[in-house]
């Protein structure tokens, strides 16, 4: 069995390295740090809208594109965001980059002698930078394969991004589950791929399955109770019916 990992918000926190984008913006360009940071967000959110409603044209280069949204965001130049962009990761400390229990979640699949890989999509950075993080907190070297949408040519949630991880090691969509926070990217792209779906959201405080492909998470750290349920066939419980 294959157990695919989101990367940003799932083994990394995003907020974080937006946050240390910021500070180096900031002490870069001159500007408070609120107003870089503010800068950042507002630019992800329409970098990533963008993508979602497919004005970015396929083919065309998504960080290129995202980096000039980011620029004008914080009115510099794309050479400028990437220098930013290369201190913030030098910069970003290990211990806050990574997500609580995303380690451990990791050495548990590979402990099951599982194969543990990333399924991830880019916009202002590209992969290797991801990579780069991922080694500097320790899940990197724990990795069986990383894929990555700038080497696909497909972002999630595309079935052939997907698609690429499961050739690599010849596994059948079914024996594969897909773990990120993104509904769309990753719940949903992995259920049109064929594979089950463990979605993070704040709406549930234990894991919780629908059949046997389809369950919610708190957070990464719960991956090992979802491989439970796979492999015991822990039926859904059913709720308490109060009787009149």
């Amino acid at each position: 069995m294959m157990v695919s990992f989101d990367v940003w918000n799932t083994l990394l926190r995003l907020d974080v390295i937006y946050a240390s984008i910021a500070g180096a913006a900031a002490k870069r360009l001159g500007i408070k740090g609120q107003e870089a940071l503010e800068a950042v967000i507002n630019a992800y959110a329409e970098a990533k809208r963008a993508r979602r409603k497919g004005l970015i044209p396929e083919g065309s280069d998504v960080v290129e594109v995202s980096r000039g949204i980011l620029a004008r965001s914080l009115r510099t130049d794309v050479g400028v965001v990437e220098e930013i962009i290369n201190e913030a990761f030098r910069n970003v400390s290990p211990d806050a980059l990574v997500v609580k229990g995303a380690l451990d979640a990791v050495k548990y699949v590979k402990d099951e002698d599982l194969l543990a890989v990333t399924i991830g999509n880019v916009l202002f950075w590209h992969s290797d930078k991801t990579i780069e993080a991922l080694n500097k907190v320790g899940i990197g070297p724990l990795l069986d394969a990383q894929v990555y949408a700038d080497k696909v040519g497909a972002p999630k949630p595309d079935r052939r991004i997907f698609a690429e991880a499961l050739r690599k090691f010849g596994v059948e969509p079914e024996q594969a589950l897909h773990v990120g926070d993104g509904i769309v990217e990753d719940f949903g792209g992995a259920l049109a791929a064929g594979m089950k779906a463990a979605l993070i959201t704040p709406q549930v405080q234990a894991a919780l399955n629908v059949g046997t492909d389809i369950y919610f998470i708190p957070s990464v750290a719960y991956v090992p109770n979802v491989l439970k349920i796979i492999r015991d066939g822990v039926p859904v419980p059913k709720p308490e019916v109060k009787r009149p």
